[in-house]
């Protein structure tokens, strides 16, 4: 049995000892959705909570620094000691425990509440590619609602303080700062925010100022430049990690007076890219629509067919070249690939199908989820001292193990077993390998934007 550890002196104290302090007033500028302690939730009454918060740093402190780190070991006992880690006794002493930062969330307004609405948008709107999932609530779940965004008649702010520990060294501190930075700027809370959801803004000029933010957008260029392309070297850093040295390119948009205009920019390049087909102007209707120039449906009916050939009273003939081919899953994983059924007979549609991952390694492992290396934000600065919103483009590494392939299967309700099917799994066609086929057409549909990187 281990011995019981010594008691501690009587000088330590469970009380933090006060340190450098940085406190900056942020509003929410695009709607948020979930972030609450259910999923797919808003808490109405504190929409950005310290966990969020300090999550955020985490996870801008990683895409900023991990390519200085030549293993996640390494990558992850730095972090541990700035943000924290769960304590364990090593003999008769505790490693982990808080870490040297500290995050508190206070009320900027006299109410922290905040209004939520039921999503339902025009149809034709591209802010279904980041809001849908709020207008498919599950089974027995509430409506999901999505909170509004800060407007001069309705205050959605609070403020944000981060403490360092007086002990802090001068590096561990400049990442700290850099990693606030990052979140200010690129940042957001709740889920979809790589798409631009739940995104946040500095209030006032003055403060962004002294957080050293870029304040205009002719500012902006050259702080993402240094960022995305930091003087101590490039690249994605440990494997599995999304890196901003590692990013393959990025751009920037024209300003505008309102972060969801800016939001929607983005989202219309993005639908673009999903859809890649014929299309009318107005994307609505279903008059002019061409089939889709990714070979996904065309790879699950050749999947699924009955016969050697497509059956001749199919819709839509499959091209032979587009079996076991499945390139968008390089854009975040699970995809469901929806067929209409609209004709009848026995050469119709396939049902719904998912597409997920698979690392064939030892027993295997199902990857369910990987979150798109494409992250799309509203950036909130000044100009004659208002409020403008530039749009935002980076486009990562791609962060996927090598030997992740796709997984097939008819969409079902309820979670999908450990290990797919062999029949399902598509040995052929590892991801990664396969990612440049649709970055470049990432690339391609941002010509229009000014490229950073």
């Amino acid at each position: 049995m281990r011995p019981i550890p010594a008691p501690p002196a009587p000088e330590i104290s469970s009380k933090r000892k006060a340190g450098h302090e940085i406190s900056v007033e942020v509003c929410l500028i695009t709607r948020l959705y979930g972030g609450g302690v259910r999923p797919g939730q808003i808490d109405e009454r504190s929409w950005i909570r310290p966990p969020a918060f300090k999550s955020g740093l985490r996870f801008w402190w990683r895409a900023a620094f991990a390519h200085t780190y030549s293993s996640l070991a390494a990558l992850h006992r730095q972090e541990s000691r700035l943000f924290g880690c769960p304590g364990r006794f090593v003999g008769n002493q505790v490693e982990g425990g808080p870490g040297l930062v500290s995050v508190r969330v206070i009320k900027a307004t006299a109410s922290t509440e905040i209004e939520g609405e039921v999503f339902s948008p025009a149809p034709g709107s591209a802010l279904s590619v980041a809001y849908f999932p709020a207008a498919l609530p599950h089974e027995g779940e509430e409506e999901h609602k999505l909170a509004k965004a800060d407007t001069p008649a309705r205050k959605v702010r609070v403020r944000l303080v981060v403490n360092l520990d007086p002990g802090i060294g001068d590096g561990d501190r400049e990442q700290v700062e850099a990693a606030l930075r990052l979140f200010l700027l690129l940042g957001g809370v709740g889920s979809r925010t790589r798409r631009g959801a739940g995104a946040i803004g500095v209030v006032r000029e003055d403060e962004a100022r002294a957080c050293g933010l870029p304040l205009t957008p002719e500012e902006l260029r050259p702080f993402l430049e240094r960022v995305l392309r930091p003087a101590g070297g490039t690249g994605a850093g440990p494997a599995g990690m999304w890196s901003l040295a590692g990013a393959r390119a990025a751009w920037s948009g024209r300003p505008t007076a309102d972060a969801e205009e800016a939001q929607l920019t983005l989202l219309e390049v993005l639908r673009d890219v999903r859809q890649d087909r014929p299309h009318p102007r107005s994307w609505q209707g279903k008059a002019d629509w061409g089939q889709s120039r990714w070979p996904e449906a065309d790879a699950i009916r050749w999947k699924t067919r009955e016969f050697n050939r497509p059956d001749p009273t199919w819709k839509h003939q499959p091209k032979t070249e587009n079996a076991a081919r499945y390139p968008r899953a390089a854009l975040g994983l699970p995809i469901i690939i929806h067929f209409k059924r609209e004709d009848t007979g026995r050469g119709r549609d396939p049902f719904d199908h998912t597409i997920s991952g698979f690392l064939p390694e030892g027993k295997g492992k199902r990857i369910s989820r990987f979150a798109s290396p494409l992250v799309l934000r509203p950036v909130r600065l000044f100009s004659n001292g208002k409020a403008c919103y530039v749009p935002v483009a980076i486009l990562g590494p791609m962060s996927l193990p090598p030997q992740l392939i796709p997984v097939v299967e008819l969409t079902k309700n309820g979670a999908p077993p450990d290990l797919p099917e062999v029949s399902n799994r598509v040995p052929t066609y590892p991801i990664a390998a396969h990612a440049e086929e649709t970055e470049n057409k990432i690339i391609d549909r941002f010509r229009s934007f000014n490229r950073i990187v």
